[in-house]
């Protein structure tokens, strides 16, 4: 089967099969990198508690009491996001058209293998930026901008070999990848000006009203009014009978 496999990859175009050996290798790649993420993290906590435990640690306030922190989605994130599932959806078509292909016995099942693995490499990629929102990410991960601007490289080598296949041989060269490689030109040419930039559009904003105090008297905010009660002022009648108390019991009435 492995021969079978390596045999049909021969038969595929150089740039299909390339694209298939990239992405699944960037895939690998971006497996890995989770893993390791989430054993470092692992790490990090069992040596917290581990340090909390003997003692020596210390609270540490991250937050300050009543912020929040929202997220200022521009225009540039929701275009990129746009462009990512166009492209899935583009890849996602030229899967059906080469499954109704392979069904009616006009096309190898092979012509599967490439926009297969798109499919999953855009997955990835749409999974990434959408999880930038929710991490307030103000860049793009390194990974996934290397990823976009492969991607967009690919797209021009396969447009320059169809575009001079199609002058020579016209519209018998046309299939569903020449079609699915034009119209997600445009849309990779964008993710690729984005990678290099590297920003990605979100700011995280801290929202710090919930710190103010829900009464404030006017006449506190006076420079030099210290007196906050009638004690001061009031008599030795006032403080035998706690007369003086009668304003501040009706403020709190």
């Amino acid at each position: 089967m492995g021969f079978t496999l390596l045999r049909a990859l021969r038969d595929l175009p150089v740039v299909e099969s390339s694209s298939i050996f990239i992405n699944l290798t960037l895939f690998l790649v971006f497996i890995f990198a989770i893993s390791a993420r989430r054993l470092l993290l692992c790490l990090r906590r069992r040596r917290f508690f581990k340090h909390d435990a003997v003692g020596n640690s210390s609270s540490v306030n991250v937050g300050v009491a009543g912020e929040t922190r929202d997220v200022e989605i521009t225009i540039g994130y929701k275009v990129s996001a746009f462009c990512c599932f166009f492209v899935l959806i583009v890849q996602v078509s030229v899967l059906a058209s080469d499954v109704l292909g392979v069904i009616k016995k006009s096309r190898e099942i092979y012509v599967l293998f490439s926009p297969a693995t798109q499919i999953l490499a855009w997955l990835v990629l749409c999974t990434s930026v959408v999880r930038c929102n929710y991490t307030s990410a103000e860049k793009f991960p390194f990974l996934l901008r290397l990823w976009w601007i492969v991607e967009f490289l690919i797209c021009v080598w396969a447009l320059f070999i169809d575009s001079r296949e199609l002058v020579v041989n016209g519209s018998s060269h046309l299939s569903s990848h020449v079609v699915g490689n034009f119209v997600a030109a445009p849309a990779l040419a964008f993710l690729c000006f984005l990678a290099f930039r590297g920003v990605s559009g979100l700011q995280a904003v801290t929202n710090f009203n919930l710190l103010d105090p829900l009464l404030v008297e006017e006449e506190e905010e006076e420079a030099g009014c210290l007196n906050v009660t009638s004690y001061s002022d009031a008599g030795l009648f006032s403080l035998a009978t706690l007369s003086w108390l009668n304003p501040l019991l009706s403020l709190g009435a």
